[in-house]
Protein backbone atom coordinates (compact mmCIF):
# COMPACT_ATOMS: atom_id res chain seq x y z
CA UNK A 1 0.00 0.00 0.00
CA UNK A 2 2.61 2.36 0.41
CA UNK A 3 4.22 1.89 -2.64
CA UNK A 4 1.13 2.44 -4.61
CA UNK A 5 0.35 5.90 -2.73
CA UNK A 6 3.54 7.71 -4.80
CA UNK A 7 1.88 6.21 -8.58
CA UNK A 8 -1.91 7.06 -7.25
CA UNK A 9 -0.35 10.85 -6.32
CA UNK A 10 1.37 10.93 -10.02
CA UNK A 11 -1.91 10.22 -11.81
CA UNK A 12 -3.87 12.24 -9.70
CA UNK A 13 -0.96 15.44 -10.74
CA UNK A 14 -1.24 14.53 -13.85
CA UNK A 15 -4.85 15.16 -14.37
CA UNK A 16 -4.73 18.27 -12.54
CA UNK A 17 -2.46 19.73 -14.74
CA UNK A 18 -4.54 18.00 -18.06
CA UNK A 19 -7.43 20.63 -16.39
CA UNK A 20 -5.74 23.49 -16.52
CA UNK A 21 -4.23 23.29 -19.66
CA UNK A 22 -7.60 23.13 -21.72
CA UNK A 23 -9.69 26.41 -21.64
CA UNK A 24 -13.06 25.98 -20.31
CA UNK A 25 -16.38 28.05 -19.73
CA UNK A 26 -16.67 29.46 -16.46
CA UNK A 27 -19.93 28.73 -14.51
CA UNK A 28 -22.00 31.12 -12.58
CA UNK A 29 -21.71 34.81 -12.03
CA UNK A 30 -22.37 38.02 -13.76
CA UNK A 31 -22.41 37.78 -17.52
CA UNK A 32 -18.54 38.89 -19.33
CA UNK A 33 -19.53 41.44 -21.89
CA UNK A 34 -15.91 43.08 -22.43
CA UNK A 35 -13.94 42.61 -25.31
CA UNK A 36 -10.56 40.87 -26.02
CA UNK A 37 -8.14 43.41 -25.46
CA UNK A 38 -4.84 43.27 -27.12
CA UNK A 39 -1.36 43.17 -24.91
CA UNK A 40 0.88 45.47 -26.87
CA UNK A 41 4.09 44.30 -24.65
CA UNK A 42 3.52 40.98 -26.17
CA UNK A 43 2.29 41.43 -29.58
CA UNK A 44 3.60 42.53 -32.79
CA UNK A 45 4.14 46.22 -33.10
CA UNK A 46 1.73 47.40 -34.76
CA UNK A 47 2.72 50.61 -37.62
CA UNK A 48 5.69 49.59 -37.83
CA UNK A 49 7.19 50.86 -41.03
CA UNK A 50 10.18 49.38 -43.09
CA UNK A 51 8.51 46.39 -42.34
CA UNK A 52 9.98 43.14 -43.23
CA UNK A 53 7.94 40.09 -43.55
CA UNK A 54 7.99 38.30 -40.44
CA UNK A 55 4.93 36.70 -38.82
CA UNK A 56 2.59 38.68 -37.30
CA UNK A 57 1.58 37.94 -33.43
CA UNK A 58 -1.45 39.52 -31.94
CA UNK A 59 -1.87 38.61 -27.98
CA UNK A 60 -4.90 39.14 -26.12
CA UNK A 61 -5.24 39.62 -22.30
CA UNK A 62 -7.66 36.01 -22.66
CA UNK A 63 -8.19 32.83 -24.47
CA UNK A 64 -9.59 34.36 -27.86
CA UNK A 65 -10.95 31.94 -30.83
CA UNK A 66 -11.80 32.76 -34.83
CA UNK A 67 -14.88 32.65 -36.72
CA UNK A 68 -15.58 33.43 -40.42
CA UNK A 69 -12.13 34.57 -41.70
CA UNK A 70 -12.98 34.30 -44.85
CA UNK A 71 -15.69 37.15 -44.93
CA UNK A 72 -14.56 38.72 -41.82
CA UNK A 73 -10.82 39.45 -42.70
CA UNK A 74 -9.91 41.92 -45.07
CA UNK A 75 -6.46 42.27 -46.39
CA UNK A 76 -5.58 45.61 -48.42
CA UNK A 77 -3.77 45.11 -50.78
CA UNK A 78 -5.07 41.63 -51.70
CA UNK A 79 -2.25 39.46 -51.17
CA UNK A 80 -0.69 37.10 -54.15
CA UNK A 81 -0.97 34.20 -51.85
CA UNK A 82 -3.35 32.74 -49.06
CA UNK A 83 -1.86 33.61 -45.42
CA UNK A 84 -2.37 31.18 -42.67
CA UNK A 85 -4.42 32.93 -39.91
CA UNK A 86 -4.62 30.20 -36.62
CA UNK A 87 -5.00 30.69 -32.96
CA UNK A 88 -2.57 29.60 -30.66
CA UNK A 89 -3.38 29.99 -26.95
CA UNK A 90 -4.19 33.81 -26.40
CA UNK A 91 -2.48 34.91 -30.05
CA UNK A 92 -3.76 35.55 -32.92
CA UNK A 93 -0.78 34.54 -35.63
CA UNK A 94 -0.35 35.47 -39.39
CA UNK A 95 1.98 33.74 -41.16
CA UNK A 96 2.98 34.41 -45.06
CA UNK A 97 3.40 32.33 -47.56
CA UNK A 98 7.42 31.81 -48.68
CA UNK A 99 6.50 33.14 -52.23
CA UNK A 100 4.59 36.06 -50.56
CA UNK A 101 6.41 39.38 -51.91
CA UNK A 102 5.55 42.80 -50.79
CA UNK A 103 4.74 45.30 -52.95
CA UNK A 104 7.48 48.67 -52.05
CA UNK A 105 6.35 51.60 -50.64
CA UNK A 106 3.03 50.79 -49.50
CA UNK A 107 1.08 50.29 -46.76
CA UNK A 108 -1.06 47.17 -45.87
CA UNK A 109 -3.79 46.56 -43.59
CA UNK A 110 -5.29 43.51 -41.72
CA UNK A 111 -9.05 44.30 -40.70
CA UNK A 112 -10.14 41.41 -38.47
CA UNK A 113 -13.77 42.92 -38.70
CA UNK A 114 -15.48 40.74 -35.57
CA UNK A 115 -13.17 37.37 -36.50
CA UNK A 116 -11.66 37.24 -33.16
CA UNK A 117 -13.79 36.65 -30.06
CA UNK A 118 -13.38 35.59 -26.74
CA UNK A 119 -13.85 31.98 -25.88
CA UNK A 120 -16.60 32.34 -23.05
CA UNK A 121 -18.96 34.75 -24.41
CA UNK A 122 -18.09 35.36 -27.87
CA UNK A 123 -17.75 39.13 -27.50
CA UNK A 124 -15.81 40.09 -30.67
CA UNK A 125 -12.46 42.41 -30.65
CA UNK A 126 -13.43 46.15 -31.44
CA UNK A 127 -12.23 48.18 -34.54
CA UNK A 128 -8.85 45.94 -34.80
CA UNK A 129 -6.76 46.12 -37.40
CA UNK A 130 -3.03 45.70 -38.02
CA UNK A 131 -0.98 47.94 -40.06
CA UNK A 132 2.54 48.30 -41.58
CA UNK A 133 4.46 49.96 -44.19
CA UNK A 134 6.73 48.86 -46.29
CA UNK A 135 8.43 52.62 -47.09
CA UNK A 136 9.39 55.05 -44.50
CA UNK A 137 5.90 56.00 -43.41
CA UNK A 138 2.39 55.01 -42.73
CA UNK A 139 -0.38 56.75 -45.09
CA UNK A 140 -3.19 58.60 -43.51
CA UNK A 141 -6.02 59.39 -46.49
CA UNK A 142 -9.00 57.91 -46.32
CA UNK A 143 -12.14 57.05 -49.03
CA UNK A 144 -15.55 56.28 -47.82
CA UNK A 145 -18.81 55.90 -49.93
CA UNK A 146 -21.67 53.53 -50.63
CA UNK A 147 -22.81 50.94 -52.89
CA UNK A 148 -26.44 50.48 -54.29
CA UNK A 149 -28.24 48.11 -56.87
CA UNK A 150 -28.49 50.63 -60.38
CA UNK A 151 -32.33 48.93 -60.56
CA UNK A 152 -33.38 49.97 -56.98
CA UNK A 153 -31.01 52.32 -55.63
CA UNK A 154 -30.97 49.24 -52.71
CA UNK A 155 -27.80 49.16 -50.72
CA UNK A 156 -25.38 46.15 -51.52
CA UNK A 157 -23.73 43.97 -48.94
CA UNK A 158 -20.57 41.79 -49.33
CA UNK A 159 -19.67 43.97 -52.73
CA UNK A 160 -15.45 44.01 -52.83
CA UNK A 161 -15.02 48.30 -53.94
CA UNK A 162 -11.26 48.17 -55.48
CA UNK A 163 -8.90 51.34 -55.86
CA UNK A 164 -6.06 51.00 -58.32
CA UNK A 165 -3.17 53.49 -58.99
CA UNK A 166 -4.01 53.37 -62.61
CA UNK A 167 -6.71 55.27 -64.86
CA UNK A 168 -6.93 52.90 -67.72
CA UNK A 169 -10.31 51.01 -66.87
CA UNK A 170 -9.29 47.61 -68.03
CA UNK A 171 -6.87 47.31 -64.69
CA UNK A 172 -9.87 46.00 -63.14
CA UNK A 173 -9.93 43.02 -65.38
CA UNK A 174 -6.13 42.17 -65.67
CA UNK A 175 -4.81 43.44 -61.82
CA UNK A 176 -5.66 42.90 -58.35
CA UNK A 177 -6.14 46.51 -56.62
CA UNK A 178 -3.75 48.43 -54.30
CA UNK A 179 -6.69 49.18 -51.76
CA UNK A 180 -9.55 46.73 -50.96
CA UNK A 181 -13.08 47.23 -49.06
CA UNK A 182 -16.00 45.11 -48.41
CA UNK A 183 -19.66 46.65 -47.96
CA UNK A 184 -21.35 46.03 -45.22
CA UNK A 185 -25.16 45.56 -44.47
CA UNK A 186 -25.94 49.30 -45.41
CA UNK A 187 -24.31 49.11 -48.47
CA UNK A 188 -20.90 51.41 -47.20
CA UNK A 189 -17.29 50.82 -47.48
CA UNK A 190 -14.20 52.79 -46.12
CA UNK A 191 -10.77 52.76 -46.68
CA UNK A 192 -8.00 53.65 -45.10
CA UNK A 193 -4.19 54.05 -44.48
CA UNK A 194 -4.31 55.61 -48.41
CA UNK A 195 -1.47 57.06 -49.79
CA UNK A 196 -2.01 60.85 -51.93
CA UNK A 197 -2.26 59.97 -56.08
CA UNK A 198 -4.58 59.69 -58.71
CA UNK A 199 -7.04 56.27 -58.84
CA UNK A 200 -9.24 54.22 -60.35
CA UNK A 201 -11.90 53.24 -58.40
CA UNK A 202 -14.54 49.69 -59.62
CA UNK A 203 -17.19 48.07 -56.74
CA UNK A 204 -17.62 44.53 -57.63
CA UNK A 205 -19.90 41.77 -57.15
CA UNK A 206 -16.59 39.18 -57.32
CA UNK A 207 -18.49 35.76 -57.95
CA UNK A 208 -15.21 33.74 -58.08
CA UNK A 209 -13.81 35.84 -55.81
CA UNK A 210 -10.16 36.53 -57.78
CA UNK A 211 -10.59 40.20 -57.62
CA UNK A 212 -11.10 40.97 -61.22
CA UNK A 213 -14.08 41.68 -63.83
CA UNK A 214 -13.75 38.37 -65.64
CA UNK A 215 -17.18 36.80 -65.70
CA UNK A 216 -20.30 38.05 -67.52
CA UNK A 217 -22.64 37.60 -64.62
CA UNK A 218 -20.31 39.72 -62.29
CA UNK A 219 -21.74 43.38 -61.52
CA UNK A 220 -19.53 46.38 -62.14
CA UNK A 221 -19.76 49.90 -61.28
CA UNK A 222 -17.27 52.85 -61.26
CA UNK A 223 -17.43 56.92 -60.52
CA UNK A 224 -18.15 59.24 -63.38
CA UNK A 225 -14.32 60.55 -63.01
CA UNK A 226 -10.70 59.22 -61.94
CA UNK A 227 -10.28 59.87 -58.05
CA UNK A 228 -7.56 62.47 -57.39
CA UNK A 229 -6.66 61.93 -53.62
CA UNK A 230 -4.89 64.06 -51.48
CA UNK A 231 -7.25 64.64 -48.99
CA UNK A 232 -9.01 62.36 -46.69
CA UNK A 233 -12.79 62.17 -48.99
CA UNK A 234 -15.76 60.87 -47.00
CA UNK A 235 -18.49 62.90 -48.49
CA UNK A 236 -21.46 61.25 -50.38
CA UNK A 237 -19.60 59.07 -52.87
CA UNK A 238 -22.13 56.60 -54.18
CA UNK A 239 -21.54 53.80 -56.81
CA UNK A 240 -24.35 52.40 -58.47
CA UNK A 241 -23.28 48.58 -59.57
CA UNK A 242 -25.10 47.17 -62.58
CA UNK A 243 -24.66 43.95 -64.84
CA UNK A 244 -23.48 44.30 -68.17
CA UNK A 245 -25.56 43.23 -71.63
CA UNK A 246 -23.48 40.35 -73.23
CA UNK A 247 -23.56 39.92 -76.81
CA UNK A 248 -26.20 38.15 -78.06
CA UNK A 249 -25.31 34.44 -78.43
CA UNK A 250 -27.74 31.42 -79.57
CA UNK A 251 -26.67 28.77 -77.20
CA UNK A 252 -29.17 25.73 -79.00
CA UNK A 253 -31.62 25.26 -80.97
CA UNK A 254 -34.64 22.54 -81.27
CA UNK A 255 -36.12 21.80 -85.01
CA UNK A 256 -37.32 18.69 -84.17
CA UNK A 257 -40.86 19.28 -83.74
CA UNK A 258 -43.29 19.60 -86.14
CA UNK A 259 -44.09 22.97 -87.15
CA UNK A 260 -42.49 24.41 -84.24
CA UNK A 261 -38.60 26.11 -84.28
CA UNK A 262 -36.87 26.70 -80.46
CA UNK A 263 -33.44 28.84 -80.02
CA UNK A 264 -32.18 29.18 -76.75
CA UNK A 265 -30.12 32.43 -75.88
CA UNK A 266 -28.32 33.57 -73.62
CA UNK A 267 -30.71 36.46 -72.27
CA UNK A 268 -34.24 37.19 -73.02
CA UNK A 269 -34.53 38.12 -77.17
CA UNK A 270 -36.21 40.49 -77.23
CA UNK A 271 -34.31 42.81 -79.68
CA UNK A 272 -33.62 39.43 -82.02
CA UNK A 273 -34.81 40.11 -85.70
CA UNK A 274 -36.10 37.51 -87.59
CA UNK A 275 -35.37 37.78 -91.56
CA UNK A 276 -37.17 35.05 -94.01
CA UNK A 277 -36.75 34.29 -97.63
CA UNK A 278 -39.81 33.77 -100.38
CA UNK A 279 -40.24 30.45 -99.13
CA UNK A 280 -41.14 30.50 -95.60
CA UNK A 281 -44.37 30.00 -93.96
CA UNK A 282 -46.21 32.36 -91.84
CA UNK A 283 -44.51 32.18 -88.71
CA UNK A 284 -46.07 33.16 -85.24
CA UNK A 285 -43.22 34.53 -81.97
CA UNK A 286 -43.64 34.18 -78.69
CA UNK A 287 -40.53 34.81 -76.41
CA UNK A 288 -40.51 33.49 -72.66
CA UNK A 289 -37.78 34.45 -70.81
CA UNK A 290 -34.33 33.63 -72.65
CA UNK A 291 -36.13 30.87 -75.22
CA UNK A 292 -37.79 31.92 -78.63
CA UNK A 293 -40.35 29.95 -80.29
CA UNK A 294 -41.70 30.08 -84.13
CA UNK A 295 -44.68 28.73 -84.63
CA UNK A 296 -45.41 27.81 -88.18
CA UNK A 297 -47.61 25.44 -90.85
CA UNK A 298 -44.94 23.69 -93.53
CA UNK A 299 -47.85 22.23 -95.47
CA UNK A 300 -47.78 23.34 -98.86
CA UNK A 301 -43.96 24.42 -98.93
CA UNK A 302 -42.37 22.14 -101.45
CA UNK A 303 -38.42 23.41 -101.32
CA UNK A 304 -36.33 23.87 -98.14
CA UNK A 305 -36.34 27.28 -96.92
CA UNK A 306 -34.25 28.84 -94.36
CA UNK A 307 -34.00 31.58 -91.57
CA UNK A 308 -31.61 34.47 -90.31
CA UNK A 309 -31.73 35.17 -86.83
CA UNK A 310 -29.86 39.06 -86.26
CA UNK A 311 -29.62 41.32 -83.40
CA UNK A 312 -28.72 44.95 -84.54
CA UNK A 313 -26.17 44.75 -87.14
CA UNK A 314 -25.06 41.51 -86.03
CA UNK A 315 -25.76 38.06 -87.29
CA UNK A 316 -26.37 35.55 -84.87
CA UNK A 317 -27.31 32.61 -87.20
CA UNK A 318 -29.06 30.64 -89.75
CA UNK A 319 -31.62 28.33 -89.62
CA UNK A 320 -32.13 25.95 -92.32
CA UNK A 321 -35.67 23.78 -92.74
CA UNK A 322 -36.79 20.78 -94.99
CA UNK A 323 -39.84 19.56 -95.84
CA UNK A 324 -39.26 15.94 -95.66
CA UNK A 325 -41.61 16.03 -92.18
CA UNK A 326 -45.45 15.22 -92.08
CA UNK A 327 -48.20 16.52 -90.15
CA UNK A 328 -48.22 14.41 -86.44
CA UNK A 329 -51.55 13.30 -85.08
CA UNK A 330 -51.71 16.16 -83.11
CA UNK A 331 -53.86 16.00 -79.44
CA UNK A 332 -56.76 18.52 -79.25
CA UNK A 333 -55.87 22.32 -78.96
CA UNK A 334 -56.82 22.62 -75.00
CA UNK A 335 -56.86 25.43 -72.81
CA UNK A 336 -53.95 26.10 -70.95
CA UNK A 337 -54.26 26.03 -66.77
CA UNK A 338 -57.77 24.70 -67.17
CA UNK A 339 -58.86 23.25 -63.98
CA UNK A 340 -60.05 19.44 -63.31
CA UNK A 341 -63.79 20.71 -63.12
CA UNK A 342 -63.56 21.50 -66.87
CA UNK A 343 -64.94 25.25 -65.72
CA UNK A 344 -62.50 28.35 -66.43
CA UNK A 345 -63.39 30.47 -63.74
CA UNK A 346 -62.46 34.33 -63.66
CA UNK A 347 -63.24 37.50 -61.87
CA UNK A 348 -63.28 40.22 -64.18
CA UNK A 349 -62.85 43.66 -63.47
CA UNK A 350 -65.34 46.03 -64.75
CA UNK A 351 -65.37 46.84 -69.03
CA UNK A 352 -62.32 44.53 -69.09
CA UNK A 353 -61.95 41.28 -71.74
CA UNK A 354 -61.79 37.43 -70.71
CA UNK A 355 -57.85 36.40 -72.08
CA UNK A 356 -56.85 32.99 -72.19
CA UNK A 357 -54.25 31.07 -73.36
CA UNK A 358 -54.07 27.65 -75.46
CA UNK A 359 -51.47 24.82 -76.22
CA UNK A 360 -50.88 26.02 -80.00
CA UNK A 361 -51.52 29.60 -81.95
CA UNK A 362 -54.93 30.32 -82.83
CA UNK A 363 -55.95 30.56 -86.71
CA UNK A 364 -59.72 31.40 -86.27
CA UNK A 365 -62.59 31.99 -83.94
CA UNK A 366 -65.81 31.95 -84.60
CA UNK A 367 -67.40 34.45 -81.91
CA UNK A 368 -70.75 33.49 -83.03
CA UNK A 369 -70.82 30.01 -81.65
CA UNK A 370 -70.62 30.91 -78.26
CA UNK A 371 -73.74 30.15 -76.16
CA UNK A 372 -74.35 32.68 -73.37
CA UNK A 373 -76.12 32.09 -69.92
CA UNK A 374 -77.23 35.00 -67.52
CA UNK A 375 -79.65 33.66 -64.76
CA UNK A 376 -80.02 30.05 -66.62
CA UNK A 377 -81.28 32.67 -69.43
CA UNK A 378 -79.55 32.90 -72.66
CA UNK A 379 -78.43 36.11 -73.95
CA UNK A 380 -78.13 37.82 -77.41
CA UNK A 381 -75.77 39.66 -76.97
CA UNK A 382 -72.79 39.63 -79.66
CA UNK A 383 -69.42 38.58 -78.48
CA UNK A 384 -65.97 40.20 -79.95
CA UNK A 385 -62.89 38.13 -80.30
CA UNK A 386 -59.04 39.36 -80.63
CA UNK A 387 -56.12 37.77 -80.85
CA UNK A 388 -52.83 39.53 -78.45
CA UNK A 389 -50.94 41.06 -80.38
CA UNK A 390 -47.76 39.78 -78.54
CA UNK A 391 -49.24 36.42 -77.68
CA UNK A 392 -49.84 33.95 -80.44
CA UNK A 393 -51.65 31.73 -78.30
CA UNK A 394 -53.96 33.80 -76.26
CA UNK A 395 -56.67 35.47 -77.08
CA UNK A 396 -59.18 38.35 -75.90
CA UNK A 397 -62.87 37.98 -75.65
CA UNK A 398 -65.01 41.04 -74.92
CA UNK A 399 -68.78 41.40 -73.78
CA UNK A 400 -71.36 43.77 -72.86
CA UNK A 401 -71.00 42.74 -69.18
CA UNK A 402 -72.33 44.29 -66.31
CA UNK A 403 -71.21 44.49 -63.16
CA UNK A 404 -71.48 42.57 -59.91
CA UNK A 405 -73.48 40.14 -62.55
CA UNK A 406 -72.34 36.03 -63.15
CA UNK A 407 -72.08 35.11 -66.92
CA UNK A 408 -71.79 31.05 -68.12
CA UNK A 409 -70.38 30.92 -71.80
CA UNK A 410 -70.59 27.61 -73.74
CA UNK A 411 -67.79 27.84 -76.48
CA UNK A 412 -68.99 24.54 -78.93
CA UNK A 413 -66.22 22.27 -80.47
CA UNK A 414 -65.09 23.66 -83.33
CA UNK A 415 -65.16 27.16 -82.48
CA UNK A 416 -61.57 27.84 -82.23
CA UNK A 417 -59.39 26.41 -84.71
CA UNK A 418 -55.26 26.82 -84.45
CA UNK A 419 -53.08 26.98 -87.01
CA UNK A 420 -52.73 23.11 -87.79
CA UNK A 421 -56.36 23.11 -88.29
CA UNK A 422 -57.03 21.06 -85.26
CA UNK A 423 -59.94 22.53 -82.83
CA UNK A 424 -61.04 22.49 -79.51
CA UNK A 425 -63.42 20.69 -77.10
CA UNK A 426 -66.16 21.91 -75.89
CA UNK A 427 -65.07 24.56 -72.72
CA UNK A 428 -67.33 26.10 -69.91
CA UNK A 429 -66.74 29.52 -68.20
CA UNK A 430 -68.08 30.99 -65.58
CA UNK A 431 -67.18 35.02 -65.34
CA UNK A 432 -68.31 37.24 -62.92
CA UNK A 433 -67.89 40.64 -63.36
CA UNK A 434 -66.24 42.81 -59.99
CA UNK A 435 -68.31 45.77 -58.54
CA UNK A 436 -66.83 49.27 -59.28
CA UNK A 437 -66.35 50.11 -55.21
CA UNK A 438 -64.10 47.37 -54.86
CA UNK A 439 -61.35 48.67 -57.17
CA UNK A 440 -59.62 51.80 -56.19
CA UNK A 441 -58.14 54.77 -58.46
CA UNK A 442 -54.75 56.18 -59.47
CA UNK A 443 -53.88 59.62 -60.05
CA UNK A 444 -50.34 60.86 -60.87
CA UNK A 445 -49.43 64.19 -61.66
CA UNK A 446 -46.06 65.48 -63.26
CA UNK A 447 -45.12 68.41 -61.46
CA UNK A 448 -41.97 69.77 -63.30
CA UNK A 449 -39.31 67.91 -66.15
CA UNK A 450 -36.35 69.09 -67.66
CA UNK A 451 -37.90 69.56 -71.43
CA UNK A 452 -34.66 68.89 -73.13
CA UNK A 453 -35.10 64.89 -71.35
CA UNK A 454 -36.38 61.99 -72.50
CA UNK A 455 -38.38 59.64 -69.58
CA UNK A 456 -40.40 56.49 -69.45
CA UNK A 457 -42.77 56.38 -66.36
CA UNK A 458 -43.83 52.93 -65.24
CA UNK A 459 -46.43 52.35 -62.48
CA UNK A 460 -45.96 48.78 -60.86
CA UNK A 461 -47.38 46.59 -58.50
CA UNK A 462 -45.97 44.27 -55.95
CA UNK A 463 -44.52 41.81 -58.04
CA UNK A 464 -42.98 44.23 -60.23
CA UNK A 465 -45.39 43.72 -62.94
CA UNK A 466 -45.84 47.14 -65.22
CA UNK A 467 -48.94 47.88 -65.21
CA UNK A 468 -48.81 51.15 -67.22
CA UNK A 469 -46.05 53.46 -69.15
CA UNK A 470 -45.67 56.48 -71.04
CA UNK A 471 -42.46 58.03 -72.53
CA UNK A 472 -42.55 62.08 -71.43
CA UNK A 473 -40.77 64.82 -73.28
CA UNK A 474 -41.52 67.81 -73.54
CA UNK A 475 -43.53 69.73 -71.55
CA UNK A 476 -45.41 67.65 -68.31
CA UNK A 477 -48.44 66.24 -69.18
CA UNK A 478 -51.85 66.49 -67.24
CA UNK A 479 -51.49 63.32 -65.37
CA UNK A 480 -51.70 59.30 -65.35
CA UNK A 481 -55.03 57.86 -64.06
CA UNK A 482 -55.27 54.65 -63.99
CA UNK A 483 -58.42 53.15 -62.81
CA UNK A 484 -60.04 49.88 -61.18
CA UNK A 485 -56.91 48.75 -59.54
CA UNK A 486 -56.60 46.02 -57.39
CA UNK A 487 -56.14 47.51 -53.69
CA UNK A 488 -52.61 46.99 -52.94
CA UNK A 489 -49.15 48.81 -53.06
CA UNK A 490 -47.84 50.11 -56.14
CA UNK A 491 -44.79 51.75 -57.41
CA UNK A 492 -44.14 54.82 -59.63
CA UNK A 493 -40.61 53.96 -61.45
CA UNK A 494 -39.23 56.77 -63.52
CA UNK A 495 -36.31 56.25 -66.11
CA UNK A 496 -34.08 58.95 -67.30
CA UNK A 497 -33.94 57.98 -70.67
CA UNK A 498 -30.79 59.40 -71.94
CA UNK A 499 -30.95 58.03 -75.42
CA UNK A 500 -34.36 58.59 -75.80
CA UNK A 501 -35.14 54.64 -77.13
CA UNK A 502 -37.68 53.79 -74.51
CA UNK A 503 -36.33 51.28 -72.32
CA UNK A 504 -33.89 50.98 -69.31
CA UNK A 505 -30.34 50.61 -70.65
CA UNK A 506 -27.08 49.11 -68.48
CA UNK A 507 -23.73 50.74 -68.46
CA UNK A 508 -20.65 49.76 -70.09
CA UNK A 509 -17.51 49.26 -68.61
CA UNK A 510 -15.40 49.69 -71.90
CA UNK A 511 -17.50 52.99 -72.95
CA UNK A 512 -17.55 54.04 -69.41
CA UNK A 513 -21.12 54.63 -69.57
CA UNK A 514 -23.43 54.76 -66.83
CA UNK A 515 -26.25 52.72 -66.60
CA UNK A 516 -29.71 55.11 -66.89
CA UNK A 517 -30.64 56.55 -63.51
CA UNK A 518 -33.89 55.21 -62.13
CA UNK A 519 -35.93 56.27 -59.37
CA UNK A 520 -38.35 54.10 -57.29
CA UNK A 521 -41.22 56.47 -55.77
CA UNK A 522 -43.79 54.11 -53.57
CA UNK A 523 -47.29 55.08 -53.81
CA UNK A 524 -49.61 55.05 -51.12
CA UNK A 525 -51.30 51.83 -50.27
CA UNK A 526 -54.40 51.89 -52.72
CA UNK A 527 -57.89 50.53 -51.18
CA UNK A 528 -61.18 49.55 -52.07
CA UNK A 529 -63.70 52.03 -53.37
CA UNK A 530 -60.08 54.86 -53.02
CA UNK A 531 -58.54 57.19 -54.78
CA UNK A 532 -55.07 58.26 -54.54
CA UNK A 533 -53.24 61.09 -56.27
CA UNK A 534 -49.58 61.48 -56.52
CA UNK A 535 -47.22 63.95 -57.37
CA UNK A 536 -43.90 63.93 -58.56
CA UNK A 537 -41.07 66.05 -59.55
CA UNK A 538 -39.04 65.17 -62.19
CA UNK A 539 -36.40 67.89 -61.78
CA UNK A 540 -35.98 67.22 -58.31
CA UNK A 541 -35.68 63.37 -57.87
CA UNK A 542 -32.93 63.45 -60.55
CA UNK A 543 -30.99 66.23 -58.90
CA UNK A 544 -27.03 65.83 -59.23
Amino acid sequence: MIRFLPWCLLSVLVYMLNSCATPTSPTGGPRDEAPPVIDTALSTPNFQTKFLKQDISLTFNEWVQLEDVFNQVIISPPLQYKPEIFVKKKSVVIGWDDREILRENVTYTFNFGESVKDLTEKNPAEKLRFVFSTGNFIDSLSLSGKVVDALDGKPLEKIRVMLYNSTQDSVVRTQKPLYLSITDKEGRFTMENIRSDTFSLFALDDVNFNYKFDLGNERIGFPDTILILNRSRTDSLTLQIFQEKPVLRLNSSDLKSYGLAKMLFNQAPDDVLIFTDSLTPKLYRESVKDTLKLWFNPKGVKKPWQIGVQSGLNSVDTLKFNTSATMPAFDKLRAENAPESGVIQQTLKPGAPFELSLSRPLFSFDASKIIQIQDSIPLSDTLYFAQDSIYPRKFLLHGSWQEGNTYRLKIPPGTIQDIYGKTTDSLSLSLTIGKTEDYGNLVVKIAAIDSTMHYVVQVTDESQRILYEKQIHGNAPEGISLNLLQPGKYTLKVIKDGNNNGIWDTGNLLFHRQPEKIVLIPVEELKANWDVETSVNLLEIFKE
